[in-house]
C-alpha cells in the first residue's frame, strides 16, 4: 500500500448522482438473489 497522491474531485453534476437521478439503476450487477449475512465474505 503506498499513500495517496493528489485528489481531483469530481464536478458538482456528478456528485450524488443517484440521489439526483434516482430512476437510474444503481448497480450495474444484477442479481436475483442476496447472499445471507456472513455469506459473501465465504465466496470472495
Amino acid at each position: 500500500i503506498v499513500p495517496a497522491t493528489d485528489f481531483w474531485r469530481a464536478e458538482e453534476y456528478h456528485q450524488r448522482y443517484f440521489d439526483k437521478h434516482s430512476g437510474h439503476y444503481s448497480c450495474h450487477f444484477m442479481r436475483g438473489w442476496v447472499p445471507a449475512e456472513g455469506e459473501a465474505a465465504k465466496q470472495a
